[in-house]
């Protein structure tokens, strides 16, 4: 059932998480350096991300995934407090199933609960929060709870990496 049902296999994942042990959540934490460890969430948020509002339709949400080539954006209300994550394959799973429309509402849709941390908080603590959730980005909030940014997982356990990487393949012009 898991495997034929995106939102199902997501919720099971996501509760699986919760049963690591401490030293399989330090082993995703042991990926980042001890220096990146150090600083601040500030230094690798992405600001100012493309947002959802919960009010949009399903085909201005739709535009919005092409427009950014994302795959789960964060859904705001009309004060930019951050309600949750739309995942694409959510939408499409309910619009192939005829549970909406292109002129749904985006709050009639499946929204993530997601989790938020603080520019200032320091990337050792919020990688164990990582290693506590299936979750791999997490939204950015000011004092007042609005969205200012995203952190992605990705950003962090990379950001030892040099920009270029002689490693990579490389892209070839055809």
């Amino acid at each position: 059932m898991a495997q034929n049902s995106l939102t199902l296999g997501y919720l099971l994942n996501r509760s699986a998480v919760q049963y690591l042990t401490l030293d399989e959540r330090k082993a995703l934490v042991n990926q980042v350096s001890p220096e990146i460890r150090q600083k601040r969430v500030a230094d690798f948020m992405r600001p100012n991300p493309a947002v959802i509002h919960e009010t949009d339709s399903v085909r201005l949400a739709l535009k919005t995934f092409k427009q950014t080539a994302a795959s789960m954006l964060p859904v705001v209300n009309e004060d930019q407090m951050c309600k949750g994550w739309l995942r694409l394959e959510f939408v499409f799973d309910l619009l192939h199933q005829g549970k909406v429309g292109a002129k749904s509402a985006v709050h009639e849709l499946l929204i993530v609960p997601f989790i938020s941390v603080k520019a200032d908080e320091l990337v050792d603590q919020v990688l164990l929060r990582f290693a506590q959730t299936a979750d791999r980005q997490f939204a950015v909030e000011n004092g007042e709870g609005q969205l200012i940014g995203t952190l992605a997982l990705l950003d962090l356990v990379l950001a030892d990496e040099p920009i270029n990487d002689s490693s990579a393949p490389e892209l070839v012009a055809q």
